[in-house]
């Protein structure tokens, strides 16, 4: 691999992006994660001209000589500049300096401005990419720095169908209605680890204690997998699709029966026994929706009454504190609720 270091003034970055010639959020880019507080410290950094880490860049030239710059790392620090340009955020209200304090670019005069225009930055240009992908440079870049947690990293390292199909189905109402997608856990991508898991008890057929290097493996088992190549992969996408429809469709048909996965299920850990009873029994063998829902109604409030002779009871709770994500505790939860769910 090739690296060329430079310095560039912030302006450079505004000239490309204005001619089109930055792409801020190539696939293996994470989703935006710094919150109002990282970015006015940026600013902070800016203004008062202290040094910020390097840029890393990749200069693509077409047969025409147009050249685009797909950002390898530093879109967070761009992406707040751009935003401090257009107004969309201010300096921290503490700055220090009665004439910045809470400001916008818009609020400062011409050579308040000026301070922002001749902020210096390094970059570095990755030219030559030789036997090794822009995601794996991406994925270095973050994992020697710690900047991203193991999600964003697959996110970087991993495009195949199963990949794809977790994040495009996120996008289903299904699973903000249900809080297994919140803003929060959207903002560093736990959302998509924990459908990643919950597809997985499909695709293996089982249920797994919660492990990063387990799914590190399944992501990349199925980084390949495109539904044109099923026969080859072993894989029944169109078979998965089908059993996540069905599920989805049970626990919406319990909820509206009596609201028990709202009050009940809403939680990684109880969800994930819930899909996993449905996912791994036959058809034939589980209860009408509205039977199931009516069962865990009773089994919960038992709970809730605080019964201290329910051996039952007593195994659920038991299995639901401390290390609840480890098999041994899904076994324990899973085989007690799974006789909710069976004829």
């Amino acid at each position: 691999m090739e690296r060329n270091p430079t310095v560039q003034h912030l302006t450079w970055f505004l000239d490309l992006r204005r001619f089109g010639q930055l792409n801020i959020s190539p696939s293996y880019q994470r989703r935006s994660v710094w919150n109002p507080k990282d970015r006015k410290l940026f600013l902070d950094t800016i203004f008062k001209n202290y040094p910020a880490p390097t840029i890393f860049l990749h200069r693509d030239t077409d047969e025409n000589g147009r050249t685009v710059y797909n950002v390898v790392d530093g879109k967070q620090r761009l992406e707040t500049i751009f935003m401090f340009m257009d107004n969309e955020i201010s300096l921290d209200k503490n700055f220090g300096d009665t004439n910045f304090n809470g400001k916008k670019f818009s609020d400062l005069r011409p050579e308040e401005k000026k301070l922002f225009f001749d902020y210096k930055l390094v970059v570095d240009y990755i030219d030559n990419v030789n036997g090794e992908s822009l995601n794996s440079i991406f994925d270095r870049l973050n994992r020697n720095s710690k900047n991203l947690n193991e999600q964003e990293l697959r996110h970087a390292k991993y495009s195949g169908w199963f990949i794809q199909y977790v994040e495009d189905d996120l996008l289903d109402s299904f699973w903000t209605e249900y809080k297994i997608s919140t803003p929060a856990k959207a903002r560093r991508m736990k959302d998509v680890q924990f459908v990643s898991e919950l597809l997985i008890i499909i695709l293996e057929n089982r249920i797994a204690g919660f492990n990063q290097d387990y799914l590190d493996e399944i992501y990349a088992k199925y980084d390949n997998v495109t539904e044109e190549d099923t026969d080859e992969s072993e894989v029944d996408i169109e078979g998965l699709k089908g059993k996540i429809g069905f599920i989805k469709q049970y626990i919406k048909d319990m909820e509206r029966a009596n609201n028990c996965i709202s009050k009940f299920f809403t939680e990684n850990k109880a969800f994930y026994i819930l899909w996993a009873v449905i996912a791994l029994s036959d058809k034939k063998s589980l209860n009408n929706p509205e039977i199931s829902a009516e069962k865990c109604l009773e089994f919960f409030n038992r709970i809730k009454s605080g019964a201290t002779n329910d051996k039952e009871i007593a195994d659920y709770n038991q299995a639901s504190t401390g290390a609840n994500t480890d098999l041994s505790q899904r076994e324990t939860r899973y085989n007690i609720i799974s006789k909710l769910f069976l004829k």
